[in-house]
């Protein structure tokens, strides 16, 4: 009776431990998909100059081969060259990590608030457009109450359509990430896009 109590035990640890080890290789391979997700987006914003700004979990599709699906282009944005442009210099400005850059790229990119502080206008870029480490850093739980203190600070007087829908992409990627326990940062990601638009801007002089 003793040995076959411990070898069911034994078989009970074995299973957990398969549970677990695909659960892992699930979620490895979720945060794989993310990425991939990620970058398609960096690439259509800042190359193609339109996206899909409604990408959440229904609207993809995982497909047998490795691809991912996207559906529903019903929330599509249309971007103008120069919009790019001034959306890839705001990203490459928080990677750079230069609170007075990316507070004039802000600017240039048609934000305006009623002091201009910039502080505030690098935090509003951070939470747009890269990460939920600007709010989590100043000791606010979550983005509602960090907004309601952004608006209370120094409120914001014209937004951007261009950034609207690029906002709510970065948010919901980021919102993805925190259910898979990965911390997504979109400057990093978008970075490579954001550099080549730039750089194709210098060439063709799109925007001068």
């Amino acid at each position: 009776e003793t040995s076959q109590q411990s070898s069911v035990g034994n078989r009970g640890i074995l299973n957990e431990m398969k549970t677990i080890f695909s659960l892992i290789l699930i979620s490895k391979q979720s945060r794989k998909k993310l990425d991939l997700l990620i970058d398609v987006h960096g690439y259509q914003i800042f190359h193609d100059g339109v996206f899909n700004a409604d990408p959440h979990p229904g609207n993809i599709l995982d497909l047998t081969d490795g691809r991912i699906g996207l559906l529903d282009y019903g929330q599509a944005k249309r971007l103008q060259p120069c919009e790019c442009i001034a959306l890839a210099k705001v990203l490459m400005a928080l990677r750079d990590g230069n609170e007075d850059s990316v507070a004039d790229a802000m600017r240039e990119l048609g934000f305006r608030s009623k002091l201009d502080r910039s502080d505030i206008l690098a935090q509003t870029a951070a939470f747009y457009f890269d990460s939920d480490e600007v709010f989590e850093k100043l000791g606010y739980n979550n983005n509602k109450a960090f907004m309601e203190h952004l608006q209370k600070v120094d409120p914001m007087i014209v937004v951007p359509d261009a950034a609207v829908m690029v906002a709510r992409t970065s948010i919901l990627f980021r919102g993805i990430g925190s259910l898979l326990r990965q911390r997504v940062k979109i400057s990093d990601r978008w970075y490579p896009y954001a550099k080549a638009a730039i750089q194709e801007e210098v060439k063709l002089k799109l925007c001068t």
